[in-house]
């Protein structure tokens, strides 16, 4: 994105997502670093991830740890071409991850359609019940995958 600060300083992560033979196959969180300083403002960085054949693409969840100095990043779109099929995936953000607000340095995005219309995420309310038992709850960073 070219916003005023735009760009971050922060580690970045990247889960592909797909579904081969009806099952959901992801590459796990990969590290987006080069020996390049990344995610700069009105930058385009290029990744190489080696991973196993996770299919038809689906989603990609992108993760800031919003550390360093340029913590908060404007992430416009991820774009995952699969170089053995030659298939190119777009996937718009056009949002903001800050850590000012926790909850949005993790974003699920959906590739756009031949139409260029984005999939829709349904809502779930998602009830987590603690145990009353001595010691049962964490501060630790909790994730969940559905």
């Amino acid at each position: 994105s070219d916003l005023k600060g735009a760009g971050t300083d922060a580690n970045v992560t990247l889960n592909i997502v797909g579904e081969k033979d009806g099952k959901v196959i992801h590459t796990g969180p990969q590290k987006l670093d080069s020996s390049a300083n990344d995610f700069e403002r009105g930058h385009v960085d290029t990744f190489i991830i080696k991973s196993k054949d996770v299919g038809e693409l689906k989603r990609v969840m992108v993760t800031s740890d919003g550390s360093g100095i340029g913590g908060s990043w404007h992430l416009n779109q991820v774009e995952v071409t699969d170089t053995v099929r030659g298939e190119t995936q777009y996937f718009p953000c056009n949002e903001w991850l800050d850590p000012a607000e926790p909850m949005s340095l993790n974003k699920t995005l959906l590739p756009r359609d031949a139409e260029g219309t984005i999939g829709q995420l349904l809502q779930y309310e998602v009830i987590v019940f603690t145990s009353d038992v001595r010691g049962a709850g964490t501060d630790a960073n909790v994730e969940m995958e559905l």
